[in-house]
């Protein structure tokens, strides 16, 4: 295996760390070896399985921070609606994410449920000698902003949106319906769709169970609202222009002062599990809650 990369996380690996031959990065060293459950023998430790298994974690780990999911540079609709504004001045910051300790096994799987469902509806529409749906086009709700809407309807005029929910998520969604931030994302992508010259009457979210059946899908349809849209671009530019009066790229020290709203802070890619409470968000990262 690349003896320049993480063995946790996939990350390259500083010089310093290489010279004291190290082959984590700091905080991400297992504190015990995990047992291995072997066939015949659960709960035993099995050296030779643990090797295979972190060295294919390392694998998965590599290919997720090199996707072009991982890697894609302008802001997304789906991060501008989120709580915190300290979140998206570092993105609209460019800065790079700090929090190596995020388990991206959930997003591949989502990725993974995408492109399938993309695949199933091009060749069944191929099968049909129809084309009712497009998938997978890049809209520009704006100059600065990128996204990848999922599928578009053509006979009702409707941005979708697929959401594939754990049981947790799912039951959120048939009690609530879906989050504010994600209704933001789809009017957004309507918002780029309408850009284009085409017609959008209906955005709409798609529930479906990562695990569970298809009787578990939900699915939810609103009337397409640019006003909501318009909101979270004048939302993003207001703290754009905070991030550029504070000059955050040469004083980071002072995205301290940007508001930041805790919410789900470990799953947050510029949360530093190493920081406590007190310690200032900067460059390197964000205490968070």
């Amino acid at each position: 295996m690349a003896g320049a990369l993480c063995r946790k996380c996939g990350g390259v690996l500083d010089r310093l760390l290489l010279d004291q031959g190290s082959e984590y990065h700091i905080g991400c060293e297992p504190k015990e070896d995990p047992v291995a459950v072997v066939f015949g023998n659960p709960g035993g430790r099995d050296p030779f399985a643990e090797q295979i298994r972190n060295d294919l974690i390392e694998v998965i780990r590599w290919a997720d921070a090199n996707s072009l999911r991982s890697q894609q540079q302008e802001i997304g609709p789906s991060e501008m609606g989120q709580a915190c504004e300290r979140f998206i001045a570092y993105r609209l910051a460019g800065v790079p994410p700090v929090n190596t300790m995020v388990d991206p096994w959930p997003a591949i799987v989502g990725t993974a449920i995408h492109n399938w469902l993309e695949n199933a509806i091009n060749k069944f529409q191929e099968f049909a000698g129809g084309v009712r749906w497009s998938t997978e086009v890049v809209v520009h709700p704006d100059k600065l902003v990128r996204g990848h809407m999922d599928l578009f309807d053509h006979w009702e005029h409707m941005v979708c949106d697929w959401k594939s929910l754990g049981p947790t998520k799912m039951k959120q969604w048939q009690k609530s319906g879906p989050p504010e931030h994600q209704k933001d994302q789809v009017n957004l992508y309507a918002k780029g769709v309408q850009r284009t010259g085409r017609e959008v009457r209906k955005v709409c979210l798609i529930g479906i169970p990562r695990s569970g059946w298809l009787e578990d899908m939900e699915v939810w349809v609103d009337d397409y609202r640019p006003e909501r849209a318009q909101a979270a671009l004048d939302r993003m530019y207001r703290i754009q222009g905070v991030v550029d009066l504070l000059d955050v790229n040469n004083h980071p020290e002072r995205f301290n002062d940007i508001p930041a709203t805790p919410d789900m802070c470990t799953f947050c890619p510029y949360f530093r599990p190493a920081f406590r409470e007190g310690h200032p968000a900067d460059a390197t990262g964000c205490p968070g809650k």
